[in-house]
């Protein structure tokens, strides 16, 4: 009778397997993480989908109005801010709106050097009348808490890729497969916020420059 029944296999077809679009590529390539093809599996997908709603929240969401701030900030205190990420941009603007509220400094890309932040308050003064304060204090608060969730969603994407590297090795090794997908990490309760349900690798590439 056994031998009537085919053997059952458990490895998944190139049809059912999770597929890498290259929206999905760019955001992994993005933060330097690389990860086979094969490997995709949908809690790395679900991850990847929210370290692209918060890069979204941080490169995209407010740029205009920040772009304009920019330019008030070449007129007024002669800083070029054009090669600025958003939210180095976001804390220069939150900084002539609010001088006498503290802020942390440093070489980092998001962060202002200490020099800019002298400028930069030495100047406050000047731009009365020229911003809607809590503007850009609201857009400065949503950049702090969306780098905040990226980092931590990035933390948990890298280690959902070093599971299924894990898995992938002992599967070749023949040794049983375990579970991937359960990293640990704990989210503040404002992530599902932005965290859809499983974004669709189409939607990944259609909506990523």
């Amino acid at each position: 009778m056994k031998s009537m029944v085919p053997d059952e296999k458990s490895d998944l077809t190139d049809e059912d397997r999770p597929q890498m679009c290259q929206g999905m590529k760019m955001v992994l390539d993005r933060h330097n993480i690389y990860v086979k093809p094969e490997m995709i599996n949908r809690p790395i997908i679900e991850m990847t989908c929210c370290v692209y709603e918060f890069d979204f929240c941080l490169r995209r969401k407010h740029i205009e109005i920040l772009r304009r701030g920019g330019r008030s900030l070449l007129k007024v205190s002669k800083i070029n801010c054009e090669q600025w990420n958003c939210m180095k941009l976001a804390t220069a603007l939150k900084l002539v709106c609010y001088p006498e509220e503290g802020i942390e400094l440093g070489n980092s890309p998001e962060m202002l050097l200490v020099d800019e932040a002298r400028k930069l308050r030495g100047d406050a003064h000047q731009y009365e009348g020229e911003f809607k304060k809590y503007t850009f204090l609201t857009i400065y608060k949503e950049a702090v808490w969306a780098c905040d969730l990226r980092t931590k969603a990035l933390r948990c994407l890298r280690t959902l890729v070093k599971e299924a590297m894990q898995l992938s090795a002992e599967t070749r090794e023949g040794e049983p497969n375990s579970l991937v997908g359960d990293t640990g990490l704990k989210l503040p309760r404002r992530w599902s916020r932005w965290r859809r349900p499983i974004m669709t690798c189409m939607f990944l590439e259609a909506n990523l420059a």
